[in-house]
């Protein structure tokens, strides 16, 4: 199996995007719980009952780990190309399922999952594979399911200022918002939310985050789509 650069990271990642986030006055572990918060607020019938949730381009599994804590209830799956990442995936998080992307294909069946969830992972992809892999979580997410993708937003000074910092992302290019939306709207109909406006030391603000979503000054931005077809338990808010 062909090696990827994340394997070479994996050891001290965690340290790495934390010294990199410094300067927004948090930390990895942070950004993890709050866009696993974020999912719940976005996509309130998480909670409700019991689904089969994946984590693309899990990396450590820290974000499953947050989200898997906060929906207990559901089947939490993560999946990387990386599988240095996965190994230390599955031996910090035990309890959580992680499988190594391989051969160009989500190793689930079609239909699998209820919600898929990407952070930070498309603007690490090549653009020119950016449809195929597009294509590969819609095989694997149920009719009626949803698809988030979490995006670094370009606009934002502070986000572009991190993002040249960062030796993880030194082959990266971020994605615009209106390409994000372009490359999910012919899948369906898509919904775009900016977020991460205030640094850590205007913390106190962020209760006003969820009334300033349409405003595109956020460090980052999500796109959300959900999959038509037969209607599923999922797509009832």
């Amino acid at each position: 199996m062909q090696r990827h650069e994340f394997d070479d990271y994996i050891k001290d990642y965690r340290d790495h995007v934390s010294n990199v986030l410094a300067v927004s006055g948090e930390t990895s572990e942070f950004f993890a719980h709050y866009k696993s918060k974020k999912l719940i607020e976005w996509l309130p019938w998480l909670t409700q009952k019991t689904y089969s949730i994946l984590d693309y381009g899990c990396g450590d599994g820290v974000m499953t780990k947050h989200l898997s804590k906060l929906v207990p209830n559901s089947h939490h799956f993560g999946t990387d190309p990386s599988s240095k990442s996965i190994q230390e995936a599955q031996k910090q998080f035990p309890l959580l399922s992680f499988a190594t992307i391989s051969d160009s294909r989500i190793p689930y069946e079609d239909n699998t999952f209820d919600l898929i969830y990407a952070a930070g992972v498309f603007h690490h992809i090549p653009f020119e594979e950016h449809v195929l892999w597009r294509n590969e979580i819609f095989r694997v997410l149920k009719d009626g399911g949803s698809f988030v993708m979490f995006e670094l937003n370009p606009i934002n000074p502070g986000t572009q200022y991190v993002f040249r910092t960062s030796p993880i992302d030194k082959n990266a290019h971020m994605l615009y918002p209106r390409y994000a939306r372009s490359l999910l709207s012919p899948m369906g109909s898509c919904d775009l939310k900016y977020y991460c406006f205030f640094p850590g030391w205007l913390r106190k603000l962020r209760v006003f985050e969820p009334y300033i979503t349409r405003v595109p000054l956020g460090g980052h931005y999500a796109v959300i789509i959900t999959k038509p077809g037969a209607t599923s338990e999922s797509s009832k808010a």
